[in-house]
């Protein structure tokens, strides 16, 4: 069975506590037999964060790699777009 996981809470080389709990749930079922698992996870993205100052969390995740390995599980990284000025219902 294939599974995959889309999430915003997941560890990262930036932030290699961040979303234990999930962390910990997908390791555990990509250990039962015949399951692989990816995520799909999703991060703050500013845009022209160089020419301005970007928020602490999205300029800290700017260089983040599209793909990386966490814990033996795929994670793709999906950049979202987040507006500082505009706030956060819109930025989803």
């Amino acid at each position: 069975m294939r599974v995959l996981a889309i999430t915003p809470l997941f560890p990262n080389r930036r932030e290699p506590r961040f979303g234990p709990f999930n962390r910990q749930q997908f390791a555990a079922l990509s250990a039962l037999p015949d399951v692989s698992i990816k995520v799909l996870c999703s991060v703050p993205y500013v845009p022209f964060s160089n020419l301005m100052k970007a928020p602490k969390r999205a300029a800290l995740l700017a260089d983040l790699p599209p793909e990386d390995i966490v814990d033996g599980i795929p994670v793709r990284y999906m950049k979202r777009l987040y507006v500082p000025a505009v706030g956060t219902p819109v930025a989803l």
